[in-house]
């Protein structure tokens, strides 16, 4: 198998489908029901990315963000967000919480493995 990806979501419908997609494209995944089990499973596996829901229920993906960036052990694995419903403080939240990219759902197959290629590929590009 691929690299390890980590997809936190608590809609465990899209978490079985984006666990299929990206496994049948090479990669690893655990999902992640619950918000706040992310940086203990994330410092047991380092995932290579994180793939993660902005609402979710108890913390939001942005407090969660600005946790694993505030552990030097979890600050440097990149984070996608992915969210229905962007407000006008998206784009603020995600300059200060260090997310790399955004993905408004719904989003094609293409556009999820095309996101993850190119995160990882500038996250190689800046350790080389």
């Amino acid at each position: 198998m691929g690299q390890v990806i980590m997809l936190v979501d608590d809609d465990d419908a899209f978490l079985e489908e984006m666990g299929q997609l990206l496994n049948s494209s090479g990669y690893e995944t655990v999902e992640v029901h619950e918000a706040r089990m992310v940086a203990d499973i994330a410092r047991m596996i380092r995932p290579a990315l994180i793939l993660m829901d902005l609402r979710m229920p108890g913390q939001n993906g942005y407090e969660i963000a600005f946790e694993l960036k505030d552990m030097p052990e979890l600050a440097q694995i990149p984070v996608i967000a992915m969210s229905g419903l962007p407000d006008q403080k998206t784009s603020i939240y995600l300059e200060l919480s260090k997310i790399r990219k955004f993905l408004q759902k719904p989003f094609s197959p293409l556009d999820i493995i095309w996101s993850i290629e190119e995160t990882l590929s500038q996250e190689q590009a800046v350790l080389a």
